[in-house]
């Protein structure tokens, strides 16, 4: 892309994130969601983030089991572009974790870090979001701040659309019965291990439901 950094997408979302943030009043509760775009199709980035993964040059894995005709050095052009993306994402997540830092409420705040879906790069001759293999349908899940027990990575089935019922038990609401959303307070905080057996996804004609280990999928083609 041709904009400068300043006016790069993410960082122009951070910015605002920032400033919003800057808004919060001290002393009440408050709950800021950032969308930020990255990393996404079709893999822009400015001038100085071309850099970081070309002086020197790195090199990634290649693509998995993939038949295109497309050349070796195109792909590690694609996931330089890519390794570019989340290290600037990540860089967006560190001003806003540094910004909470300075108005004291670091430790205070539950912080949630996810996506809605994930990137084939092509592997499986696949890209972008379309696919029921686990690099697609599978997100990170993060979540740090009071209340929650440290743990190691878990591979329990999770769905973002308990998130919901997360936040509003945090804020001290009764989520209710009719929200197909479950509370993961307590399972974050180590007080209980009740989670989903089995989570949903679908996109198109094809659904697929996976319980940690095995999917059921149909209608994909």
């Amino acid at each position: 892309t041709t904009l400068p950094d300043d006016a790069y997408f993410d960082t122009w979302i951070t910015g605002n994130a920032l400033a919003l943030l800057d808004r919060a009043p001290e002393g009440r509760p408050w709950y800021l969601e950032v969308n930020l775009q990255n990393p996404h199709h079709p893999w822009d980035i400015t001038e100085s983030m071309h850099r970081w993964y070309r002086r020197p040059p790195v090199d990634f894995s290649p693509p998995v089991f993939s038949t295109e005709a497309i050349s070796p050095a195109t792909h590690q052009e694609v996931r330089r572009n890519y390794a570019a993306l989340v290290e600037h994402l990540d860089q967006c997540l560190g001003r806003i974790v540094a910004r909470l830092r300075e108005r004291g409420e670091l430790d205070d705040t539950v912080i949630v870090f996810t996506s809605d879906h994930g990137e084939m790069l092509g592997d499986y001759d696949q890209w972008q979001k379309l696919s029921t293999l686990q690099a697609s349908a599978g997100v990170p899940l993060f979540v740090a701040g009071p209340g929650v027990t440290p743990a190691p990575p878990d591979d329990a089935p999770m769905t973002i659309l308990d998130l919901t019922a997360s936040f509003l038990e945090w804020a001290g609401l009764d989520p209710g019965p009719e929200l197909d959303s479950r509370p993961l307070a307590g399972y974050l905080a180590g007080r209980t291990d009740h989670r989903r057996d089995v989570v949903f996804s679908g996109l198109s004609s094809w659904r697929l439901a996976f319980d940690g280990r095995f999917k059921l999928v149909r209608g994909y083609d």
